[in-house]
């Protein structure tokens, strides 16, 4: 390994250890700032955020029987 890739490899795997640290602490100063509450949010088994408690009214295409 020449010391240009591994200088490379460095790089790499700092920048996105920077770049993760730093969008975590934009989303918490977002979520402090604006009192989001993510666990406030109900979600289905698919992690879907389910808006409203009200099931949706299932309708079945008329027989052409």
């Amino acid at each position: 390994m020449t010391m240009k890739s591994f200088l490379l490899t460095c790089c790499v795997f700092c920048g996105g250890y920077v770049t993760n640290t730093t969008l975590d602490t934009a989303l918490e100063a977002a979520e402090s700032y604006f009192h989001v509450h993510p666990a406030a949010y109900k979600t289905d088994v698919n992690g879907y955020v389910i808006c409203s408690p009200e099931k949706p009214k299932i309708t079945f295409a008329a027989d052409s029987n």
